[in-house]
């Protein structure tokens, strides 16, 4: 069993202190907030220890699970990485790719697991597609982002998602990429467009594109020798139609859930803790998808000339992984 500290209030800390109480694998030791009435109030809830500082929540704990998006993120992981804790940190949106290498070093310095969590793995239709899609030769994906913040937060966050899909259900890496069209306006919505090979040959079409109202969307397209298979992971449904036959077949799972993605990866952490292969592989390819996300924004960021706010056309923006 491992033992777990819980360092946040949030919605997020809820539903992972629920699913943490229910699960076997894991016994919190304790509960801690940089705003520490807050912790006493979780404390209080659910039957819990409260910290008043972070040392005093390491001193008990195996490993830290960080579920609040803090300003405070970056020091609390260092701090439990350098006191030799296992680290998973479900909401990574403030941490910079140079943050993560640096984190990624300290883990393995310190020999102990690094995670993070909240991508689009273990929804319905990944479990679906990861049992038939690894053969997949084309793969189109087209996300659909609100415009309400920096767009280019936005792709730091969204696009290491969108490759993790995709890696964890071809079980390949990004082996090159190309940034093929970069449009960006102060008075329009953004468009990016990306293609991707993959170490298994498989190629990779990515539109990431903001509206200005509405919902986000995400869909995926898998083209296989013998199916076209269509997946909209929010709505949670599947269009297999397949290519030797007149033939479409639909499949609507079940509803999209957060808190069943939450729950999942904490299961995984704990199998990486464990020393599983296939939990430790998908650790390591989150790394390379964050780094290839990376190098994306940082790349179309140096694209946007400071004489104009738009930036198109068909510019080769070459990735390989070492």
């Amino acid at each position: 069993m491992t033992r777990i500290g819980l360092i946040g209030t949030g919605d997020v800390a809820h539903v992972h202190t629920a699913g943490l109480l229910t699960n076997s694998n894991y016994e919190i030791v304790g509960c801690y907030s940089p705003e520490n009435c807050r912790s006493v109030i979780m404390a209080q809830r659910y039957r819990l220890i409260s910290c008043s500082s972070p040392e005093a929540l390491l001193k008990y704990a195996d490993a830290v699970d960080i579920a609040d998006n803090l300003p405070e993120t970056m020091i609390l992981a260092e701090l439990s990485l350098k006191a030799m804790k296992h680290v998973f940190i479900a909401q990574p949106d403030r941490l910079s790719t140079e943050q993560w290498q640096y984190l990624k070093k300290l883990a393995e310095e310190s020999g102990v697991i690094l995670q993070s969590g909240t991508g689009y793995m273990y929804c319905p239709a990944y479990e679906i597609l990861s049992e038939s899609m690894q053969a997949a030769k084309i793969v189109d994906i087209r996300h659909q982002l609100v415009n309400r913040s920096d767009p280019y937060a936005r792709l730091n966050v969204e696009l290491p998602y969108d490759f993790d899909f995709v890696t964890g259900i071809l079980q390949t890496g990004i082996s090159k990429l190309d940034v093929k069209t970069w449009t960006k306006s102060e008075n329009l919505p953004d468009m990016l467009h990306c293609r991707l090979e993959c170490d298994n040959g498989c190629t990779v079409n990515l539109t990431a594109y903001t509206v200005v109202e509405g919902e986000p969307r995400l869909e995926f397209t898998f083209t296989s020798s013998d199916a076209v298979i269509r997946a909209d992971i929010f709505k949670s449904v599947i269009e297999k139609q397949y290519r030797t036959c007149d033939r479409v077949d639909s499949i609507i799972l079940d509803a999209y859930s957060d808190s069943a993605i939450h729950q999942h990866y904490l299961q995984n952490f704990h199998r990486a803790i464990c020393n599983k292969y296939d939990a430790i592989r998908s650790i390591d390819e989150q790394f390379r998808n964050k780094a290839a996300a990376g190098y994306i924004v940082d790349r179309i960021k140096q694209l946007q000339p400071a004489s104009s706010s738009l930036c198109a056309g068909m510019t080769r923006i070459v990735f390989r992984r070492n």
